[in-house]
């Protein structure tokens, strides 16, 4: 795991050599508004169920090439093991670094998230105290600028920590997802016009 992280790392850096480095920044802030669906499964044995997704992003620029970004997301999974159904109310708060490709259409992004448990019902034996109300993971996702406003993105997300524990098998399950959503940034504070 620690080769394969070191690796993308250097990779990031390679692609960033081979573009222009501008240290103009074209805004100051922006904000967006995210719309889209996650896929989401219980590791090790779940099964993928889709759900809704709803989030509010801000990105802060370094430069024309690394920014900063944040979302505050609202999504309510669905996880599906072979006995119990888990519907979640989740509310999520990923922070990203984000690196702007030679092409100045594509943007990747690391970083990590730390989730709340807002509600949770369990269609099972289970109790509630066997759902975890907090956790936490990784971010690697890849956006694509169609226009000034308009974006997509797929982003992956992997929890560091189990947040279910089936009392009857005392297996544990680890969320992970894969979320594609329609970004539409709506502010652009102190924009130049200049891209």
């Amino acid at each position: 795991m620690k080769s394969a992280l070191f690796t993308f790392v250097l990779l990031l850096f390679m692609l960033q050599s081979f573009g222009q480095l501008a240290t103009k920044r074209d805004y100051d802030l922006s904000l967006s508004l995210d719309v889209g669906a996650n896929v989401c499964v219980a590791l090790p044995s779940g099964s993928p169920a889709i759900s809704p997704q709803l989030a509010l992003g801000i990105t802060a620029p370094f430069n024309r090439r690394w920014f900063l970004g944040a979302d505050i997301t609202y999504s309510s999974p669905t996880y599906k093991l072979k006995d119990i159904t888990v519907d979640m109310k989740t509310l999520a708060l990923p922070v990203y670094i984000k690196m702007m490709l030679p092409s100045n259409k594509s943007i990747i992004l690391l970083g990590g998230f730390l989730a709340h448990n807002t509600g949770s019902n369990a269609k099972s034996d289970i109790s509630a105290t066997d759902i975890k109300e907090w956790n936490s993971g990784a971010v690697l996702g890849f956006r694509q600028d169609f226009t000034k406003q308009l974006s997509a993105s797929l982003k992956m997300q992997a929890a560091f920590n189990t947040f279910l524990k089936d009392s009857t098998s005392g297996k544990a399950y680890r969320p992970f997802g894969l979320a594609l959503t329609l970004s539409y940034t709506f502010l652009r504070l102190n924009d130049c016009g200049c891209d």
